[in-house]
């Protein structure tokens, strides 16, 4: 139970901005740097790379691979990201301060979904999977990327219906051309596939 010292330290507290109460909790993170202990360049390549800070703490409750990449980092030292976008690290950073995502597009979720599993993410990836789930051959791709590369529960039954039921439509689309041999690996795996003689 608190005292009544630290009430009366509480009640005198600055005094809370009607604007603040209403913003996104990830949005106030990004706007409140003050509270970010850690600095990100983060960038596939040298040219385009941003230079983005962080709350450590809240990167390491949610991801083993940052706990142990941020283990013995001094507070605002400089951490290389170099295998995702600063897109995709702002999406991940938006996810683990609590905040809700804008629009995506399904390739930026499928780069969300992969990033997240390769941070070790688990509720990152099923809430990105939520994202695109597929509901015909026509929209399949995405998911069937991510289900052919990690394990993606929430996806695995709706791609393992459709390249089942609807195999004519997925071989024959522009799309399958361009599939990874991850992809036709997972197509090839499927216990029957509707393909007419």
């Amino acid at each position: 139970m608190a005292s009544s010292q630290n009430i009366a330290d509480v009640s005198s507290a600055k005094a809370v901005h009607a604007e603040d109460i209403d913003i996104d909790i990830a949005d106030f993170m990004f706007e409140h740097k003050e509270y970010h202990d850690v600095i990100f360049v983060v960038g596939k390549d040298e040219k385009n790379t941003e230079i983005i800070s962080a709350k450590r703490y809240d990167l390491v409750d949610h991801s083993s691979v940052f706990r142990q990449l941020l283990k013995n980092v001094k507070p605002n030292t400089e951490v290389r990201i170099s295998d995702i976008s600063p897109e995709i690290f702002t999406l991940i950073l938006r996810h683990v301060y609590g905040g809700e995502f804008p629009s995506i597009d399904n390739t930026t979720a499928v780069e969300l979904v992969l990033a997240a599993g390769l941070y070790k993410m688990h509720t990152l990836v099923t809430r990105a999977c939520r994202l695109i789930v597929p509901q015909s051959a026509a929209d399949v791709f995405p998911a069937l990327l991510c289900v052919a590369n990690m394990s993606c529960p929430v996806l695995e039954s709706k791609v393992s219906k459709i390249v089942q039921e609807e195999t004519e439509d997925v071989v024959y689309s522009e799309e399958f051309m361009d599939l990874d041999a991850k992809c036709l690996e997972y197509i090839s795996r499927q216990e029957t596939l509707s393909v007419s003689e």
